[in-house]
């Protein structure tokens, strides 16, 4: 009695677990990645997505080693998509990127990117701010002697 009550637990556990992607999900055809700044962005292309899941796993290395998960969402699909978007920030820069979805069948992974496209530029100040401190203090110091010369009655 003991064994039929586990077993009938775990066959519901395993219906559970079977229904979380329904079989109508689709399947992913292509992943992009890219960088912009501080983050990844890409799209994941689907063929015959019908009501389900897809999960996107942002993947990084480091040097030679092992890709390690990073960051992981999930996106709702209805019949009829054919594509969904992904946004992840990177905290911290790492080697390599990639990006790994999962739609009711077969995981597809995107190439690989370097952190040299990742990080943001370097931040370079703008000429006009640059420049505007001394002309400012140029022409009040302009301006002061002009009204010194004109009080004193100075030549015009």
């Amino acid at each position: 009695m003991r064994h039929r009550a586990g077993l009938v637990v775990a066959a519901g556990v395993c219906g559970v677990v079977a229904g979380a992607v329904p079989a109508s999900a689709g399947v992913v055809r292509t992943v992009t990645i890219d960088c912009a700044g501080d983050a990844v962005v890409g799209r994941v292309r689907l063929q015959g997505a019908g009501d389900g899941v897809t999960r996107i796993t942002l993947l990084a290395r480091t040097g030679e080693g092992r890709f390690a998960a990073l960051a992981r969402t999930a996106a709702r699909t209805e019949r009829g998509d054919t594509e969904v978007a992904y946004t992840f920030s990177l905290p911290r820069h790492r080697g390599e990127y990639r990006v790994r979805a999962v739609s009711g069948g077969r995981p597809r992974s995107s190439e690989v990117v370097t952190d040299s496209t990742c990080q943001p530029p370097a931040e370079v100040p703008e000429a006009g701010t640059a420049a505007a401190v001394p002309l400012a203090m140029g022409a009040a110091g302009g301006a002061a002697w002009y009204l010194r010369r004109r009080r004193t009655g100075g030549p015009r």
